[in-house]
């Protein structure tokens, strides 16, 4: 990823701009998607276990807390989302 590219910018190595994707955009996707989503899950109780490229791997104290917190992060990456134009900026959860 290169190190001068702002989590919500262009990252300066595509081409024909961050609408063609590559593995930089997805890193920076990543980056984005965590910085959003982790404080969230620590706020229900999350206790991070693992990352596996775009997985997070959480433990809750209660299963309704994992809901809550799931609940929380899709709205919060719609929210972020929406106030972004091209499809390659957006964070969408699934």
């Amino acid at each position: 990823m290169n190190p001068s590219a702002k989590p919500d910018m262009e990252c300066g190595c595509c081409p024909g701009g961050c609408d063609e994707c590559c593995d930089c955009c997805f890193v920076r996707q990543n980056h984005i998607f965590f910085s959003i989503c982790l404080p969230i899950l620590s706020r229900y109780g999350g206790t991070l276990l693992k990352v596996e490229a775009d997985d997070l791997f959480v433990l809750f104290p209660t299963a309704a807390f994992a809901v809550q917190a799931a609940a929380a992060c899709i709205a919060a990456t719609k929210a972020f989302s929406a106030t972004k134009a091209r499809k390659n900026d957006k964070i969408i959860l699934d």
